[in-house]
């Protein structure tokens, strides 16, 4: 399971920001 395309990064970050 490789995180190395900007698809579940960009969505955890969104949700992190939103969650701020």
């Amino acid at each position: 399971m490789n995180i190395s395309q900007p698809t579940i990064v960009t969505y955890a970050v969104r949700f992190y920001l939103k969650r701020r």
